[in-house]
């Protein structure tokens, strides 16, 4: 059976995948060259206001509409969220709770509809610190007591 399934996955890929290195390194110059002097614009305007922020230099460049194309200006990578948590955020009274004495911080910070998201997302990053601990700790110990008995 695995070799029918086999031969049957072989022959559909070999008929279904056809690579086509046609369009893999096609470009437009002047998209190119348009993107390029929206660099220079860019480079420009922080060259001038070196003692500005981030968001001083890109609210200039959107306000004035001073790029010919859709040029990002949004600093910010994909995967920093404008609402992340941060050290910053942390409530290190929930964190102790979830640290040091879980199954009270359950419902002292957990269930508790009183606290705010930041306090509970400290709760469960004190519980995941202690359970982290614990397993270290653990796998330690044991390497210890299998090292003093063999």
């Amino acid at each position: 059976m695995k070799r029918i399934f086999t031969v049957v996955l072989a022959f559909a890929f070999i008929f279904k995948a056809s690579a086509s290195n046609v369009d893999l390194f096609s470009y437009d110059l002047s998209e190119i060259n348009t993107e390029l002097s929206d660099l220079e614009v860019v480079e420009n305007i922080i060259a001038q206001n070196q003692n500005s922020t981030i968001d001083e230099i890109n609210r200039k460049i959107i306000n004035n509409n001073l790029l010919n194309s859709s040029f990002d200006t949004n600093y910010k990578s994909s995967l920093m969220v404008r609402n992340a948590f941060t050290s910053d955020d942390m409530d290190w009274g929930a964190f102790a709770w979830g640290f040091c004495c879980w199954p009270v911080g359950l419902f002292v910070v957990a269930t508790n509809n009183d606290k705010e998201q930041s306090q509970k997302k400290s709760y469960w990053i004190g519980c995941g610190s202690a359970i982290a601990l614990d397993v270290i700790a653990l796998v330690v110990a044991l390497v210890l007591d299998y090292n003093y008995y063999y």
